[in-house]
């Protein structure tokens, strides 16, 4: 199946350098249609009134993270759907099992480039109308933790 570039992007970013490189990225890469949030209350607040939309977010964002903004979406009937690309400077294993479990269809560390950044889109846009982590049952997502944890030991 084609990758649909026609797709709304949203970055949620609060570095405008970082905002306009990505910018850039996707454009070179086919992407127009492409919004701008320096935080995740103006986020939120866009993808209310979106259609279905490829969200960027740092997961570092004020005044909620962009973990906390992919919950609220993974959350919400309308949006639970809507790929998700988690970017940051640095991460944690708590950070990274967290957005995981949250449902977040790729982690990207900045700074990137674009042939890093065209397979975490395409593979984020493969997963639309797929379940995600955060839409399964808590039975289910305990094995899927327990089998990264046991991938993990080797």
């Amino acid at each position: 199946m084609p990758i649909d570039r026609s797709m709304p992007v949203l970055i949620v970013e609060p570095h405008e350098t970082i905002v306009v490189l990505v910018e850039r990225m996707l454009r070179q890469l086919g992407y127009e249609k492409v919004q701008r949030a320096s935080d995740s209350t103006s986020a939120w607040e866009m993808l209310q009134e979106a259609a279905q939309t490829l969200v960027i977010a740092d997961l570092h964002l004020q005044p909620s993270s962009g973990l906390q903004l992919l919950r609220m979406i993974r959350a919400d009937q309308k949006l639970r759907r809507c790929p998700f690309l988690i970017m940051a400077e640095s991460l944690t294993a708590d950070d990274a099992l967290a957005v995981k479990q949250a449902g977040v269809d790729g982690l990207m560390l900045k700074p990137f480039k674009p042939d890093a950044l065209e397979p975490k889109l395409e593979a984020a846009l493969k997963n639309i109308g797929r379940p995600r982590v955060a839409d399964i049952g808590p039975a289910r997502k305990a094995h899927l933790a327990l089998g990264r944890r046991l991938q993990y030991r080797h």
